[in-house]
């Protein structure tokens, strides 16, 4: 893809790699999506199973059940109840 006869990638730099690594890392998690009410991020549900990826556009802190990976960091999150997730950061759990 092309933009004024550049590469999308060399345009708009870092940030949209990243993005396009983490779509690529969760693409089998993506079956269904759900926006949040609060417009703080995408929720996708795999098509089978209770796998969930969360592209997260703002920091906030969330509830979130079991194993949290933060994909966009490549680490695991310690165990809690409530995760403070960073902004254009995309999650992986299970719940």
């Amino acid at each position: 893809m092309e933009v004024d006869g550049k590469r999308v990638d060399r345009v708009w730099g870092a940030p949209f790699r990243q993005a396009l690594a983490d779509y690529h890392a969760v693409l089998p998690r993506l079956g269904r999506r759900v926006l949040q009410e609060d417009g703080l991020g995408v929720l996708w549900e795999a098509r089978k199973g209770r796998q969930k990826a969360l592209f997260n556009f703002q920091p906030r802190r969330l509830a979130l059940p079991g194993r949290v990976l933060d994909v966009t960091a490549g680490e695991v999150l310690p165990p809690g109840k409530v995760y403070r997730l960073k902004a254009c950061h995309t999650y992986t759990f299970a719940g």
